[in-house]
């Protein structure tokens, strides 16, 4: 399987983006600034190719979508919220955008782990392809 995150154009607080699984669009997305330097917890990921996997999560419990060795952090989970306070680096996933975040995100989430879950049990794989704006 893969996921697309194509992204929009940072603006000054957030990242607004559309995800896609084999070429359909699923969801919209939203993500920290875009930035050349890391922030803790105010950075999206780098663009690139990560590979996906459900592990168990403290904070967010068993089959979290984890997003695999990603350059300078670690702990990457694309998860539900709905503004950028709630994302400290990570992914979150929603099926309606406004231009201040997302809505209906558990609802998206859980559509989304449905089909990472199958496709893993099928193959064992699914990358995440992270494209800047641009």
């Amino acid at each position: 399987m893969n996921l697309r995150l194509q992204r929009q154009p940072s603006d000054e607080n957030r990242t607004h983006g559309d995800l896609s699984i084999d070429g359909a669009w699923e969801c919209f997305t939203l993500e920290d600034v875009v930035r050349p330097e890391k922030i803790k917890g105010a950075t999206a990921i780098p663009a690139g190719s990560y590979a996906v996997t459900l592990e168990n999560s403290p904070r967010f419990g068993p089959d979290t979508l984890t997003v695999n060795d990603v350059p300078g952090f670690s702990g990457v989970r694309i998860h539900a919220g709905n503004t950028e306070r709630d994302t400290e680096g990570c992914p979150l996933v929603g099926r309606t955008r406004t231009a201040s975040g997302i809505g209906e995100s558990r609802a998206a989430l859980a559509e989304l782990k449905a089909k990472v879950k199958a496709a893993l049990d099928a193959q064992d794989w699914v990358w995440l392809e992270i494209v800047n704006a641009e």
